[in-house]
C-alpha cells in the first residue's frame, strides 16, 4: 500500500482466501484480490516483506477500484454454485466506467447438491454460465448507458424418462457505440460485439419424454425502435429454426423436421399492432411397414400493409420473412405422398389462398395408382396422372374445374385411357 501524505490518496493491492464457517448447512469459500488506485498517477513499486515481495503496478493515471476472485456456495443439500467474478470501476474526468464479469459459472439447485457424485442429483443444473456488464455514466451530461451479455446452458437432472436441456444468450446495448464483451476471459473466440441499440434473446432447447415425445430446435428474439412510414414503431422479430419433433413410441409415430417459423410484429405509437408470419416444415409417418405418408407444408400471412424483407438470427441459422408488397396475404400450401403396400400410390401438391372474401384452392401434379405392384414395371391397376383441380369459393357460391389423364395399366391386350374434365359452378341457389 502506498499513501500520499499530502492528498491522503493511496494505491493498494491485497489478496487472500475467504471462508464463512460455523453455520450448519451453509458454507461460502473462495479467493479474492483487490486493486485500488486513487493517487491520480502511475504506480510501479515493489515492497519487501518477510513473507516476500509485493508489487504495485498501475500503468495509467485512471482512478481504479477492482475486486476479483472465485467464490463457491453450498446450502445444505440443495444449492451448490461456483463462479469467477470481477468487478472493476474506473473514473476519468466526467466518465465513470463499471465492468462486471462472471465466468465459469456452474450451479445446481435440487437434491444431492452436497455430495461429490452427480448420480444422486435431482434438480436443475447450470453450466458454462457467463456474464459481462459494461456501465458508463457521464456526470457532466447526467446520462448513463450499458451493454450486457449473458449466456449459459441449463438442464434437468435425475428424472428418469425426462430430458430437458437448453442454452440461452441475452444481448443488450443502450449506448451510442458498438461494444465488444469478453466475459472476463483472455480468449477472443467467444467475444461478443453489440451494435448500438442491440436487443436480442435466443438459444436452443431439447425435450424428450420416455421415448414418446422428442422436440428440439433453436429460437431468436429481437426488438428495435424504427421509423416506419414516418411513424415511430416498435418492431419485434421472433423466429424458430431447425425444429425437429417426434411423437410416437418404439420408432413408430410422426416426425417433423426442418421446421421454421418467422414472425415480425410492428406496433406504431398510438396505433394497433400489425404482423407478418412465415412457417414451413416437413412431416412424415414412420415405422409402419408398407405404409408411407409424408409431405411438406408452408404458410404465409402478411398483415403489415407494407413490403418487408428481413432476416432473424437463430443459433440454427437465419429465418427470412419476405413479402414483395403490402398486399393482404393468407396462403397455405405444400405437397404430400401416400403409399400403401404397392396397392395405393398418391402424390401431389396443393395451395390455399384467401383474397378478401374469396377462397382459392388449387391441387396440381396429382399422380395416383390403385392396383397391385405399384411403382414397379409389373404394376396392374388404374392410374391417374397430370391431375389438377381449381376451386373458387365466395359467399356460398363456387366455381370448380378438374382435369386429368386416366388409364388402365399392366393388362396385356387391354388398353383403356382417357381424359377427365369437370367444370361447374354454383350461385348459392343451385348448380350449373
Amino acid at each position: 500500500m502506498i499513501v500520499s501524505t499530502t492528498s491522503k490518496n493511496y494505491a493498494l493491492v491485497a489478496g487472500g482466501s475467504i471462508a464463512l464457517e460455523g453455520i450448519t448447512g451453509f458454507s461460502v469459500g473462495g479467493s479474492a484480490a483487490v486493486r485500488i488506485n486513487t493517487l491520480g498517477e502511475t504506480v510501479s513499486e515493489t515492497i519487501s516483506t518477510p513473507a516476500g515481495d509485493v508489487t504495485l503496478n498501475f500503468p495509467t493515471t485512471t482512478e481504479i477500484l477492482q475486486v476479483s476472485g472465485s467464490v463457491s456456495l453450498n446450502i445444505s443439500d440443495y444449492v451448490d454454485a461456483s463462479a469467477a467474478i470481477t468487478v472493476k470501476k474506473e473514473t476519468a474526468g466526467d466518465l465513470t466506467h463499471l465492468k462486471v464479469t462472471a465466468s465459469d459459472v456452474t450451479a445446481f439447485l435440487g437434491v444431492g447438491a452436497s455430495t461429490a457424485s452427480t448420480s444422486d442429483d435431482m434438480g436443475v443444473r447450470l453450466t458454462s454460465g457467463a456474464l459481462d456488464l459494461r456501465w458508463t455514466k457521464n456526470t457532466a451530461a447526467n446520462t448513463s448507458y450499458y451493454a450486457l451479455g449473458a449466456r449459459g446452458t441449463a438442464s434437468l437432472a435425475g428424472i428418469n424418462g425426462l430430458i430437458l436441456t437448453g442454452s440461452l444468450q441475452a444481448e443488450r446495448n443502450t449506448g451510442p457505440n458498438s461494444v465488444t464483451l469478453d466475459f472476463g476471459t483472455t480468449s477472443t473466440t467467444d467475444d461478443l460485439t453489440l451494435e448500438p441499440g442491440a436487443k436480442r434473446f435466443g438459444g436452443t432447447a431439447e425435450l424428450a419424454i420416455s421415448g414418446f415425445v422428442s422436440i428440439s430446435g433453436s429460437f431468436g428474439f429481437e426488438e428495435s425502435t424504427e421509423t416506419i412510414g414516418g411513424t415511430e414503431t416498435t418492431r419485434i422479430k421472433v423466429a424458430a429454426a431447425g425444429i425437429q419433433t417426434f411423437l410416437g413410441s418404439g420408432g413408430t409415430g410422426v416426425r417433423l423436421s426442418d421446421g421454421q417459423i418467422g414472425a415480425v410484429i410492428d406496433k406504431p405509437v398510438g396505433g394497433e399492432a400489425k404482423y407478418a408470419v412465415v412457417v414451413s416444415g416437413t412431416a412424415a409417418l414412420v415405422g409402419i411397414p408398407g405404409l408411407t405418408l409424408n409431405g411438406t407444408m408452408n404458410a404465409r400471412i402478411n398483415r403489415l400493409g407494407a413490403a418487408i424483407n428481413t432476416v432473424i438470427s437463430t443459433p440454427a441459422g437465419p429465418v427470412q420473412v419476405k413479402f414483395d408488397d403490402g398486399t393482404n396475404v393468407t396462403q397455405f400450401g405444400g405437397s404430400a405422398r401416400l403409399a400403401i403396400g404397392g396397392f395405393v400410390e398418391l402424390t401431389g401438391s396443393f395451395g390455399i389462398e384467401k383474397q378478401g372474401e374469396t377462397l382459392l384452392v388449387g391441387v396440381a401434379g396429382v399422380e395416383a395408382f390403385l392396383g397391385v405392384n405399384g411403382g414397379t414395371s409389373s404394376a396392374i391397376g388404374l392410374k391417374v396422372s397430370n391431375g389438377n383441380l381449381g376451386l373458387v369459393l365466395k359467399n356460398g357460391s363456387y366455381a370448380l374445374k378438374t382435369s386429368g389423364d386416366v388409364g388402365l395399366v399392366g393388362l396385356t391386350g387391354l388398353s383403356i385411357s382417357g381424359v377427365l374434365q369437370r367444370a361447374g359452378q354454383s350461385t348459392g341457389n343451385g348448380r350449373q
